[in-house]
């Protein structure tokens, strides 16, 4: 019975987060954010401070790889609506990675049981670079 009420309960907050913007999530392939996108990434990171605006965002699936973001997002939407929770991580790129991975700002890891490490970093980081080439 409680894991009903814990389903309706995240249903219904994906309703409330999303509205019909749902639909708005992973329309391309565009490493640039619509205002949905960004919004949603916020959320589920729960960041007040931090500004998608303007910032080119790579996806890493811990398992897999780099990821399409309509891969991404894909994703996203079948874990939210069986019920699940996401979990995500944000790696910021200072400017020289920034160049090495092709221009993205932000790497979001999504369903990694570790915390991201530096020689973990240095690893997507040539995965982004080898995904460009």
């Amino acid at each position: 019975m409680k894991r009903l009420g814990f389903l309706f309960l995240i249903t219904f907050l994906t309703n409330i987060i999303f509205g019909q913007d749902i639909n708005s999530l992973g329309v391309d392939n565009n490493p640039l954010l619509n205002i949905h996108e960004s919004e949603f990434l916020k959320n589920q990171l729960e960041l007040e401070s931090f500004d998608f605006s303007d910032k080119n965002v790579a996806y890493y699936f811990s398992l897999v790889g780099v990821q399409t973001k309509m891969e991404f997002f894909s994703d996203a939407k079948k874990h939210l609506s069986s019920g699940n929770s996401l979990s995500l991580q944000l790696v910021m790129l200072d400017s020289n990675e920034k160049i090495e991975t092709g221009g993205f700002d932000v790497i979001i890891v999504a369903w990694s049981k570790k915390q991201v490490t530096p020689k973990m970093k240095e690893k997507m980081i040539e995965k982004l670079k080898e995904a460009s080439t």
